[in-house]
């Protein structure tokens, strides 16, 4: 629901993991853009991909009590938190998912993860603004993602 005079929305992305898994990580969001874009919280987590579908989850047992299910997807939470020292018209935040485990593509697992990365953002006036997501694999991997978003409108 959004604030009085405030548009608000998510930004997603899916990633699709190929080779080398990791355990967690952080991500550098760059906002280019007039002032007025700002991030709530975010969401990552993975699920299996196979033949061109999400074919469900890999880390909770599917048999898993409601409860469970909450806990664990609570722990795919994560704030952005604003890095000061942006340049005029760019905003920055960084965040840590260090809850996130994707696995390797191995010859005896070969199904691909796909990563969806949510942001529940808040427009407090209208305007356009070009969004990057870098994402720097923690252990188990050693390489960045780069997710960008074409210019949105608030």
């Amino acid at each position: 629901m959004a604030d009085a005079g405030r548009a608000s929305g998510i930004l997603t992305w899916l990633l699709l993991s190929e080779g080398a898994g990791f355990r967690g990580g952080t991500a550098a969001i760059e906002v280019s853009g007039p002032e007025g874009l700002a991030f709530s919280t975010g969401i990552v987590n993975g699920a299996k991909f196979h033949n061109g579908q999400i074919v469900g989850g890999y880390e909770l047992p599917a048999n898993a009590p409601a409860e469970a299910a909450q806990a664990y997807l609570d722990s795919k939470r994560f704030v952005p938190t604003p890095v000061d020292g942006a340049s005029p018209g760019a905003q920055h935040y960084c965040a840590e998912y260090p809850k996130l485990y994707v696995p390797p593509i191995t010859p005896a697992s070969t199904t691909q993860i796909i990563v969806v990365l949510q942001f529940h953002i808040a427009a407090s006036r209208p305007g356009e603004w070009d969004v990057r997501v870098t994402l720097h694999p923690g252990s188990d991997g050693e390489y960045s993602l780069r997710a960008a978003a074409g210019a949105g409108r608030g």
